[in-house]
Parts: C-alpha cells; sequence; structure tokens
C-alpha cells in the first residue's frame, strides 16, 4: 500500500497470519515483523482486541516471501496482577 495515496502496490506475498489483530511493528530487511494477538475466550463483540485485560497471549512473527511465519518471541503466560497488599 502506497502510505500517500493508499493505493495497492505490487510487493512481496506473505504468510497469512489470523487473529483478533495482527499489527506491523516494522521492516527488518526483508522480513516484516509484526505483533499477533490472542484472545481471551468469552468477550463481547466491543471489546479492546489488543487491550491488556482482553489479550490473553502475544507473539512476535517474523514473514518472509515463500517461508512459513518465523517465532521471534513467544512469551510465557502471564498471571492476572495481585490484588492483595502486604501490611
Amino acid at each position: 500500500m502506497d502510505a500517500a495515496t493508499g493505493a495497492d502496490l505490487a510487493g512481496p506475498a506473505l504468510p497469512v497470519v489470523t487473529g483478533p489483530a495482527v499489527r506491523a511493528l516494522g521492516w527488518s530487511g526483508s522480513t516484516l515483523v509484526v505483533v499477533q494477538y490472542e484472545a481471551e475466550t468469552d468477550l463481547p463483540s466491543f471489546f479492546d482486541e489488543t487491550g491488556a485485560t482482553e489479550t490473553r497471549h502475544v507473539r512476535v512473527l517474523g514473514l518472509q516471501s515463500g517461508a512459513e511465519p518465523q517465532v521471534l518471541l513467544d512469551p510465557p503466560g502471564m498471571s492476572p496482577p495481585s490484588t492483595s497488599r502486604s501490611s
């Protein structure tokens, strides 16, 4: 896509990545680096697909033409923040 006009441009055919949201971080050489979001289950249709409470997990992927997505970062699961306070 042309950033100035929004018109389609020729470019590399990249692998398809699915999820409630996939956001591009930028290019590293010929690799497009993206964040793939995985939503929590049973959320209402009006949720923020990248919100902290709605997101179950994220992965950072590298996408190259003619190749499978490469996992660059797959952090361990996170527990909800503790609400108890020490005395």
